[in-house]
């Protein structure tokens, strides 16, 4: 089965990046730079995944999140961010502390269990690639991508 994944991120160099790692790893991916772009995409089309960035312009990514939340396939706007910090530094551990604070800042307020809650949608998300978030007891987690 071909892995098909849209990725929709108005960085033009960053969104290269993605696809380029992702494509190497045996992926389709299709990439749109903005949130209309992305509807028109997802609706034509199935993906795996849908890589999707928050601040987009027009549509913005809740906007289209909202908007295809009801085709099957799993959405990643918070994860993204997630993902692309695992996907920097492959087989580094990172501790809850150090992803809240990397992805939601210092002034966090929340529970940290918001960390494993993302961890979970993206471990979904990644299913029948060749990356995956480990556990590691008492610390944290860790992606490693096998070749």
């Amino acid at each position: 089965m071909e892995l098909k994944l849209l990725i929709v991120e108005d960085d033009r160099l960053l969104a290269e990046a993605v696809s380029d790692y992702f494509t190497g790893k045996s992926w389709e991916t299709d990439v749109v730079y903005d949130g209309d772009s992305a509807v028109e995409k997802a609706e034509r089309k199935s993906y795996q995944m849908i890589l999707l960035d928050v601040m987009l312009p027009g549509r913005d990514g809740f906007s289209v999140c909202r908007k295809i939340r009801g085709m099957d396939c799993p959405l990643a706007p918070k994860e993204y961010e997630m993902l692309l910090l695992f996907l920097r530094n492959p087989n580094r551990t990172f501790t809850r502390d150090q992803l809240l604070t990397r992805l939601w800042g210092y002034d966090f307020e929340g529970n940290e269990r918001v960390v494993d809650n993302h961890i979970k949608k993206l471990r979904k998300a990644l299913e029948g690639s060749t990356c995956r978030i480990h556990t590691v007891r008492n610390t944290g987690y860790r992606m490693e991508v096998s070749i």
